[in-house]
């Protein structure tokens, strides 16, 4: 199968989300009756022992997909095979917690099969130093197992946050179904597409506050994916240098390199366990959680765009620009828990009543006529703009010109997956979900409204957005609701991702760079919008459904009116 076009592609992502999605409470009843669970302990976060079956799911979503579809090619056929035994290396290790040398033999069969079937090796590393190619000769199938080995270990250790691990193997998975599609590589485009897919159902139950971690099932399985991918793409793709899969998968790599040179540097093993990792440090700045996940989700994207950016530059500077990236990010964490800077979120005052209909509270009473008089209106607007918002959105569906099929397709089958992520109850910790996918939502109509909308359209939803803008500066400015800003790692996730899509679509020559840049600009304005609705949800919770519902409606108008 060659799955060059968009729909395939879209049906691929929804198949593996639906799956996992699927299986994921009966990979939970199953971890929980096998004793798959995790318990807190020193080194970990979590306060609570939490089941650990997430990994299962992801397997069974991710080569229930690729089946389904199926890959070409003995290199990819190689990749699903070692998957196996590293899969059930990982699943050893979560049932019955094997002894490191046990879990490091499964490690080395599964790469020596991958090695062995597929004959892909690093060969070169390219010109890393400025004075010519780097051979491996007769070192180069050595030298790949090392590479695979550490990969895999480096993504399991990275798994220390709810969401953290996912999210950082999601983006690498954009990133190099990016280059898997400028060479053409349809096995590996195939199986990063439902690697990705499968890692957003799991992500949907493993954002902070987790339901259920990944283990070392699913840990094991992400490393070994992602490297045997940036292997076979280095060997059949010419033009994907070493560096570019390095720089791609540098974060976790580069973390735990630091870590153990600090652990070594301190006379301990470095393979010791201890909370020293990037996201640990993080943490002792008094950092939330979701701020924290972000900052690695946004490193992580920026190592990805160096990559994409810089592939056509020698690997010298490649990487030189990367180690300095990386030394600035692990410079700024150290200098400032050097200088005892501590993350506060400050306080907002009393809010209020959540279920009031008029009124929010009488936070802000500045004294001031004016000030109690804004204070009011600006909480009697919330049910107005909770209505007015979607009919905004409405109206011009029914002006624009006709969308083409494939446009069709994918607003229906991204629909289709929101409202299958879409929690049916509310508690306090789900309000991250939605928010992430009301932004989908709003990111897809301002899309289609720019894209197939004539010049007045794109003239008033730049008006809307002034407007929507200026309500939101009203609420921050007299009702001082500042924890809109406040993101979880879902909500970040998606937001990286349609700001990431548009310059890999630029960069693969898939749309023109006007059209990128009017991308760029909806990117711009569904924020305030995403604003808007964050804070109609906070102050009234129960309103969510109507507003999930209404952007449903507002979704179907534009595709089928």
């Amino acid at each position: 199968m060659e799955p060059n076009t968009v729909i395939e592609f879209s049906l691929l992502l929804v198949t593996a989300l639906m799956v996992t999605l699927l299986v994921m409470p009966l990979m939970t009843k199953l971890g929980q009756q096998l004793g798959m669970v995790d318990q807190p302990d020193h080194r970990k976060v979590h306060a609570k022992a939490m089941p650990r079956s997430g990994g299962l799911a992801i397997a069974v979503g991710f080569f229930v997909t690729v089946l389904l579809f199926g890959v070409a090619g003995e290199g990819t056929q190689a990749v699903l095979l070692g998957a196996i035994v590293i899969l059930l290396t990982g699943l050893a290790d979560d049932l019955w917690h094997i002894r490191p040398r046990y879990k490091f033999v499964g490690e080395i069969i599964a790469a020596a099969i991958f090695l062995g079937w597929s004959g892909a090796s690093v060969q070169s590393l390219g010109d890393l130093f400025g004075v010519g190619a780097i051979s491996m000769g007769d070192l180069s199938y050595p030298f790949t197992m090392f590479v695979i080995i550490g990969v895999i270990n480096a993504l399991n250790l990275s798994d220390g946050l709810d969401g953290l691990a996912g999210g950082l193997a999601a983006i690498a998975c954009l990133f190099l179904g990016f280059f898997a599609y400028l060479g053409q590589q349809w096995g590996c485009l195939v199986l990063m597409v439902a690697l990705f897919g499968s890692l957003l159902g799991f992500l949907y139950y493993n954002s902070h506050p987790a339901k259920l971690f990944m283990g070392d099932t699913g840990s094991l399985l992400l490393g070994y994916l992602l490297i045997t991918t940036v292997i076979l793409l280095i060997d059949h793709d010419q033009d994907f240098a070493p560096i570019s899969g390095g720089l791609v998968l540098s974060l976790p790599v580069v973390d735990t390199l630091f870590v153990m040179i600090r652990r070594m540097k301190l006379g301990y093993s470095p393979f010791l366990p201890d909370k020293t990792h990037l996201h640990h440090r993080l943490l002792y700045l008094d950092l939330p959680h979701g701020a924290v996940v972000s900052i690695l989700y946004g490193t992580m994207g920026m190592f990805g765009i160096l990559a994409v950016m810089m592939r056509a530059e020698p690997e010298w500077l490649q990487l030189l620009v990367g180690l300095i990236f990386a030394g600035s990010i692990y410079g700024s964490v150290v200098t400032l828990a050097r200088s005892g800077f501590r993350w506060t979120e400050g306080t907002e005052g009393t809010e209020g009543t959540e279920g009031t209909e008029g009124t929010e509270g009488t936070e802000g009473t500045e004294g001031t006529d004016f000030f109690q008089r804004m204070t009011r209106w600006s909480g009697r607007s919330v049910p107005w703009v909770t209505w007015l918002l979607p009919l905004s959105l409405l109206l011009p569906a029914f002006f624009i010109g006709a969308i083409s099929q494939k446009v069709v397709w994918l607003v229906l089958l991204s629909l289709g997956g929101v409202l299958l992520l879409y929690p049916i109850r509310l508690p306090e910790d789900r309000l991250g979900i939605v928010h992430g996918l009301l932004y989908w939502c709003l990111f897809l109509v301002l899309t289609v409204l720019s894209y197939y909308g004539s010049d007045v359209i794109r003239d008033y939803l730049h008006g809307l957005t002034a407007f929507v803008t200026a309500w939101v500066i009203m609420k921050l400015v007299f009702k001082r609701a500042r924890r809109v800003f406040l993101t979880s790692g879902f909500e970040v996730l998606l937001i990286l991702i349609s700001w990431l899509v548009p310059e890999l679509l630029r960069h693969a020559k898939y749309i023109q760079s006007d059209a990128q840049d009017q991308l760029l600009l909806v990117c711009l304005e569904v924020i305030p919008f995403l604003l808007a609705m964050k804070i109609i949800i906070r102050r009234q919770p129960k309103r969510n459904r109507a507003l999930m519902l209404s952007m449903s409606v507002v979704l179907v108008a534009l595709v089928l009116v």
